[in-house]
């Protein structure tokens, strides 16, 4: 059992330091972006690495994170202009895919960070709209599919969870804010 504890187009840039180091997201321009990645990249680069772009409205990335040069997460969301929708996409060593990722309700849900310890265990955190305010979102990478795992929210006001830390398949850590009342909404 699993516990936790208190756009217009996506790309993603790469820097190699002999393993994945780093990521950048979101071109508000819009404007597609060409890559060419040169056979042997050295260190001190950075390299345009197009990702899929899903969304009516587009998408945006907000968290990474990479376990070697083959297996990455990058977390975020996607939109069709009224909601948006968690995005979950996977880096192989040569492409960027999406990987499906499950949504709570039928308003907003949307992933900000993430973090994993193997191939077969990933954890992404967000929030989600209940249809009054936003709510805890965490979901958990099993190795086959990604699954929401029930979160705690403190009081009827906003709540989310920006970042997480995963030390060991059972130590996993969540952080977030939230506030006493809802935000009114447009």
């Amino acid at each position: 059992m699993h516990h936790l504890r208190a756009v217009r187009w996506g790309v993603a840039l790469v820097c190699f330091l002999g393993a994945l180091s780093a990521f950048g997201a979101w071109n508000p321009g819009g404007a597609a972006l060409a890559s060419t990645a040169p056979a042997g990249l050295t260190c001190g680069r950075w390299l345009v690495v197009p990702s899929p772009n899903v969304g009516s409205e587009g998408s945006s990335l907000a968290g990474v994170r990479a376990l070697s040069k083959s297996d990455a997460w990058a977390v975020g969301s996607a939109s069709n202009g009224s909601i948006s929708q968690t995005l979950a996409e996977h880096w192989n060593g040569s492409a960027w895919s999406i990987v499906s990722t499950p949504n709570v309700g039928t308003g907003t849900n949307g992933l900000g960070a993430v973090d994993a310890v193997s191939p077969h265990d990933a954890w992404a955190v967000g929030l989600y709209d209940d249809g009054t305010t936003f709510r805890t979102l965490a979901e958990h990478w099993d190795g086959s599919s990604w699954k929401v795992v029930a979160t705690p929210n403190v009081g009827a006001g906003e709540n989310a969870l920006t970042s997480v830390a995963v030390i060991a398949s059972d130590d996993v850590w969540a952080v977030g804010y939230r506030r006493t009342t809802s935000v009114p909404r447009a």
